[in-house]
């Protein structure tokens, strides 16, 4: 005998954990390098949906070069 409550496909507790419509989600990581022995380096990932439409989760520049160095994020 089956004592549950909700049966199979009931939708009485729907997903609230569930983002509506279209998002999307990235990861860009760049490394720029010249023979001078300078640098430049992006890191970053970001997503967006309906519910915070756009979202920067990491974000890091980094220049590097002989005397001096310059890092944000």
């Amino acid at each position: 005998m089956n004592e549950d409550t909700i049966h199979v496909k009931e939708d009485r507790f729907p997903n609230l954990w569930e983002v509506p419509g279209f998002g999307f989600n990235t990861s860009i990581y760049l490394i720029l390098k010249s023979n001078k022995n300078q640098s430049l380096e992006l890191s970053t990932n970001f997503y967006s949906d309906k519910w915070n439409r756009t979202d920067l989760d990491v974000f890091s520049l980094s220049y590097t070069d002989n005397y001096h160095s310059l890092k944000i994020g």
